[in-house]
């Protein structure tokens, strides 16, 4: 019996240390983001119980994306990569619900939390705390401290977008461009 209880306790201290290495040296379940590479990426899409277990290349759209279903409706992955390097340079993350009660706005209680279960706490209190700058068409752009976020609101289907702080003129410029020419959008459903 002593032995038992010997056993189990080392068991556990074993994991509890374990744990408590992983929290203290930031070691935690992959969070893509924007400067990442592709590998990283499918790991983290693959480990989310929210995202799509498998991303591919679309050559449609140049990009690696993947579809997922949710409660309620349909979620989709698009992954800009460049292709030198294989580093992410823009992610959009596109919703279709029956409901579409969940918006992508810095005030909605349901879309922060889904991008806080996709990406980290801390990326949605950045998109939270973001500066509005602009709205071209129907898109809006966001400046956060760590990056740029996008959000675009239509009937049934919301999109919301993560890209590095150096993009933010480029993606307004190329959205005004847009609205004079017609330009690929993801449309994954």
């Amino acid at each position: 019996m002593k032995l038992l209880i010997k056993h189990n306790l080392l068991k556990h201290s074993h994991a509890f240390i374990l744990g408590s290495v992983a929290l203290f040296t930031g070691i935690a379940p992959a969070h893509a983001l924007p400067g990442q590479n592709l590998k990283t990426i499918r790991q983290w899409s693959k480990e989310s119980f929210v995202l799509p277990p498998a991303l591919v290349y679309n050559p449609q759209y140049d990009a690696y994306t993947g579809i997922r279903t949710i409660e309620g409706g349909l979620l989709a992955l698009y992954v800009k990569v460049r292709p030198q390097d294989q580093v992410s340079v823009r992610e959009q993350i596109v919703t279709q619900l029956n409901a579409p009660k969940l918006s992508f706005a810095r005030n909605d209680a349901e879309g922060l939390k889904l991008i806080e279960r996709i990406y980290t706490p801390e990326i949605a209190d950045d998109f939270r705390t973001s500066k509005y700058v602009a709205q071209i068409g129907e898109t809006d752009f966001y400046q956060g401290k760590k990056f740029v976020y996008t959000t675009l609101q239509q009937q049934r289907t919301r999109r919301f977008s993560v890209m590095p702080l150096s993009a933010l003129n480029k993606a307004i410029q190329q959205q005004v461009a847009c609205q004079n020419e017609r330009c690929a959008v993801y449309q994954p459903f």
